[in-house]
């Protein structure tokens, strides 16, 4: 999958998924994969792409929020080569154009080694909102 372009997070709103390992080798052997059937797990690999503004010295930030339970990501880190670890934020460092901390999004969605990520469809959204009917009043 990893195939995400710059212009796929204009705004924010988007709903991914991230993908099973079964999904993963359907995917890369051309077979079909059958699918979720169940909603609560479903509801813990979705996530929904959203920002925050002037996290520490940067302007916008992107964020991924679990729909499972409102986790809210906004950050990875990378190993240096001192044995290190960085923290990087998805975010434009101030002064910097808006469209930079998208790049770094982008890039840590199509390289994350530990997770595939896909657009979630629409009606795998609907199953999730609607497997929630206990948040609503």
């Amino acid at each position: 999958m990893r195939n995400f372009k710059l212009g796929d997070f204009d705004g924010a709103g988007q709903y991914l998924l991230r993908m099973c390992p079964e999904e993963i080798i359907a995917n890369k052997q051309g077979k079909k994969f059958a699918g979720y059937t169940d909603a609560g797990y479903l509801t813990t690999i979705v996530y929904k792409v959203g920002y925050v503004h002037r996290i520490e010295d940067f302007g916008q930030c992107r964020t991924l929020t679990s729909m499972a339970d409102g986790w809210t990501q906004m950050n990875h880190f990378i190993k240096e080569e001192d044995g290190n670890l960085r923290r990087v934020f998805w975010a434009s460092p101030k002064g910097a154009p808006a469209k930079a901390g998208r790049q770094i999004f982008v890039d840590h969605l199509n390289n994350d080694k530990g997770s595939e990520y896909r657009f979630a469809t629409q009606e795998e959204v609907v199953r999730v909102v609607m497997s929630q009917n206990w948040r609503w009043k």
